[in-house]
């Protein structure tokens, strides 16, 4: 039997602007987990180019597709915060621990550091708290704030309220609309729920690895509000 080649991403050009919140829906397998690994120099593409430009006079912009292993560690520890759908904290460290081992790998400038980090997610008075004294919900804002703490220009989130219920998921939605507008942050976040949409500045559409519609700010909203009438 022969080789068959499954292309998880096809032919797909897609350019990101500083402090865009972008949403990116598809079904399972539709190549959006594909997509956030590769922008986030987790996965290597077999072809094309994946460029990021940090701020003016930081660096030089980065070809991802083509850099060594430390490059695109030293990327990912610099430039990029994960958000995933398990909260993946360390059971046997506090909040504030767990955040802490975000700032022991960087410490890029910038106005988080592990305390405020969780003071802005709302959770200044649980710094001690263990994972199991936290809800699921609280959990999750200390997975943000962990990612926050290292003072990422890119939040990639990975169905972030894929694993809470409705109203924990939309607390943690106002959270990430909220660093997105306040702090300029960069959010792209993938998720198959629909309802995730109306807090986006444009959406794509996966299908097969294809990009199958984009959708403006306006359109988003306009197709939200048909969907609640």
């Amino acid at each position: 039997m022969g080789e068959l080649e499954v292309r998880a991403l096809d032919q797909v050009t897609l350019e990101v602007q500083r402090g865009e919140l972008l949403m990116v829906l598809g079904q399972s397998g539709s190549g959006k987990s594909t997509l956030l690994n590769v922008i986030g120099g987790m996965d290597r593409p077999t072809s094309g180019e994946v460029i990021y430009y940090p701020k003016k006079d930081e660096a030089p912009p980065l070809h991802l597709e083509k850099a060594k292993d430390s490059a695109l560690t030293r990327f990912r520890r610099t430039y990029v915060g994960f958000v995933f759908q398990f909260f993946n904290l360390i059971p046997t460290l506090t909040a504030l621990e767990n955040v802490q081992v975000a700032t022991a790998l960087n410490d890029r400038p910038g106005p988080f550091n592990a305390k405020s980090s969780l003071e802005v997610v709302g959770l200044g008075d649980r710094w001690d708290h263990f994972p199991s004294q936290l809800s699921g919900g609280q959990q999750q804002r200390v997975a943000i704030a962990r990612a926050l703490a290292s003072n990422p220009d890119i939040l990639l989130c990975d169905e972030p309220t894929g694993n809470l219920d409705s109203e924990t998921g939309e607390q943690v939605l106002k959270l990430l609309t909220r660093v997105h507008k306040e702090y300029g942050k960069t959010v792209i976040m993938i998720t198959h729920n629909p309802e995730s949409v109306r807090i986006a500045d444009r959406v794509i559409e996966l299908k097969d690895g294809k990009v199958s519609r984009t959708l403006t700010e306006d359109e988003v909203h306009q197709l939200w509000q048909e969907g609640h009438h």
